[in-house]
């Protein structure tokens, strides 16, 4: 009977709709089809790109004189689609619309063989025209190819084109998704890291679907608890709506699944976690959502006469509620000043352009709680709302003797804290039986929650950027060049293992020639752009070698100057043998250290020196 109470056939036929729709998208969402529709509008985008660009090379064939303001503008519209224009007058370039790159001075029928080419680690389609005696080319950007990769400088698809950042390229038709040309003639294929997934607009069908479900599942639980409460008492059904939540957060947090939303970067460590209970800020939001879920719990099913009758028992339920409002608040503090201080979520809400979505939901999931505690605290005083005002003083007490005691611990000043708690509860108290004003009430509630927060907000910020600047200051005073040791760390692997150094590191003598061969490759295949603004020093001897300066041998061993050098001055960078040399010379500077084993001089040494040039 109470079975067929709750599960009527409406609800039945909507919950079998529902799994039936979550069945299917997320089968949808796990199949090919998500790829090849990716794979489908890459494909529209660079037809219509290079509709884009005939556009372009139309204009300029149509106009007399073209003028620097022209090619200016030129070169806007180009970049904006990510198209690069030249023209060619008598198979010489003559006007171009981008400088990144060296485009080819001459024109050449070879460039008709394919209409995909290679260039400076680029991957361009390519398209041309003729038009009077001249000759017009137009390149899309699609592929940066880079043999070497670090945090700053990566291969991938141009972000144009909106490809996910495990998407790769391939040049044979079989590997992968195939991408033509609007001629018809093959480009390129695409292929997918299976192993990891990305997003796409229409995850949101899966996601509506598991919304409806959990909107479902309340509904359920609540008819199921309206029926118990009428055969068992109501406090019961306040437990059971807290074990379901509770229940249903963990089964979601243990499990990882459903994984077409758990894999979503909101619900990623990188921007925000508090430890294995909330790894996320999408773990937080929905935490939060069972949090006023149990709060309107709470409201529904608390007996309301629960706390009419006078006596010392009522006065310790009531001090026992308001010294969980208090953890309640403390935790809402607490959170709130991890998402500003501990993570990389951007607060700052003046820049209105720079919030993105990570920030509304965290300021979203925070802010509900005190919307739930709201709830809870009006429950509570219609339900204890006869006591007197003495007894709410002595309620009160344990929940202000736990904030004082948990702000001692952390040696933080609670006044501000205890202020806004016990305004907080003073309005509710005081208007808890007039609700002819509880739209007032609501106003002032928020007011201050909104007053408090605001303020809080602007303290942990100044907190944080303080001990940014400090952090800053520390860096500063030690001259540390933070992105030239990142680069460093990347590429200190390839340097161990590069296979063409040791041979040419092992010879018996040094002599001006080979030491030029070493210096020619290191600047060619290592120590480019951002390494102009360094001065870089090459030494290259032998254990028992004598050091070298400008070319005159000195009675000073090699080795020993450097490691006395590095003993004196020297702090280490992790993970390698580069060191930081606090010469205190107001500039970075660093020594690189790489040996070379040779079986008939013992060890060969390289040591490289950078000294940053800019003052």
């Amino acid at each position: 009977m109470v079975i067929r109470q709750i599960f009527r056939k409406p609800v039945l036929f909507l919950l079998i709709f529902i799994l039936a729709g979550i069945v299917v998208s997320d089968a949808l969402y796990k199949s090919e089809l998500k790829y090849k529709m990716k794979v489908a509008n890459l494909e529209r985008k660079i037809h219509k790109i290079e509709d884009r660009g005939q556009e372009l090379v139309n204009l300029i064939a149509e106009k007399d004189e073209i003028n620097r303001a022209y090619i200016d503008l030129l070169k806007k519209a180009s970049e904006d689609k990510g198209i690069v224009v030249a023209r060619y007058t008598n198979n010489k370039l003559d006007i171009w619309s981008e400088n990144s790159f060296e485009l080819i001075p001459e024109y050449s029928e070879t460039l008709s063989e394919s209409p995909f080419i290679y260039i400076q680690n680029r991957w361009f389609v390519l398209n041309k025209a003729i038009h009077d005696d001249a000759k017009y080319i137009w390149l899309i950007d699609v592929y940066r190819n880079y043999t070497i990769e670090n945090d700053y400088i990566h291969s991938g698809f141009s972000e144009k084109l909106n490809l996910p950042e495990q998407a790769d390229i391939s040049l044979d038709p079989t590997a992968g998704y195939i991408v033509n040309n609007s001629s018809g003639e093959y480009l390129f294929s695409v292929i997918f890291d299976r192993s990891t997934e990305f997003n796409t607009w229409y995850l949101i069908i899966p996601l509506m679907f598991w919304c409806a479900l959990l909107f479902l599942i309340a509904h359920l639980l609540k008819s199921f608890l309206d029926y118990f409460k009428k055969v068992s008492s109501a406090c019961y059904c306040v437990l059971i709506a807290i074990c379901v939540s509770i229940a249903i957060y963990l089964l979601f947090l243990l499990s990882g699944r459903p994984l077409l939303i758990t894999h979503l970067d909101l619900f990623q460590p990188y921007r925000f976690t508090l430890g294995k209970f909330i790894p996320s800020p999408g773990h937080l939001m929905f935490l939060s959502i069972l949090f006023v879920y149990i709060s309107y719990a709470f409201k529904r099913w608390w007996p309301c006469g629960a706390g009419n009758r006078d006596g010392k028992g009522q006065r310790i339920a009531l001090g026992i509620f308001l010294l969980v409002a208090a953890i309640i608040f403390y935790v809402y503090v607490i959170l709130l000043s991890s998402l500003v201080t501990s993570s990389n979520i951007s607060f700052e809400f003046y820049r209105i352009l720079e919030i993105d979505y990570f920030s509304v939901v965290s300021f979203v999931a925070v802010a509900l709680i005190p919307v739930g505690l709201h709830v809870f605290l009006n429950t509570v005083f219609l339900a204890y709302g006869k006591m007197s005002v003495r007894d709410l003083q002595m309620s009160i007490s344990p929940a202000i003797i736990f904030l004082v005691l948990m702000y001692v611990l952390r040696l933080q000043n609670p006044l501000f804290e205890l202020i806004a708690f016990i305004l907080l509860v003073t309005i509710l108290w005081a208007f808890r039986f007039r609700k002819s004003v509880m739209v007032v009430v609501s106003i002032c509630v928020s007011l201050v929650i909104g007053v408090f927060t605001a303020w809080f907000i602007s303290q942990e910020f100044q907190k944080s950027e303080k001990e940014k600047l400090e952090v800053f200051a520390v860096n500063q005073s030690a001259n540390n060049d933070m992105m030239a040791e990142a680069l460093l760390i990347e590429m200190w692997d390839k340097l161990q293992s590069d296979t063409i150094l040791p041979d040419r590191m092992t010879l018996d003598y040094f002599i001006e020639g080979d030491i030029n061969k070493i210096l020619n490759y290191l600047d060619t295949e290592y120590f480019t752009a951002y390494w102009e603004q360094y001065d870089i020093h090459y030494t290259v001897c032998n254990y028992d070698s004598p050091l070298q300066i400008d070319g005159e041998e000195n009675d000073v061993n090699c080795f020993a100057f450097f490691d006395d050098m590095i003993a004196e001055m020297g702090v280490p960078v992790i993970d390698s043998a580069l060191y930081f040399l606090d010469n205190h010379s107001g500039r970075p500077y660093y020594l690189a250290k790489l040996l070379y084993n040779n079986d008939e001089k013992g060890v060969a040494g390289l040591f490289i020196e950078f000294v940053n040039r800019i003052d």
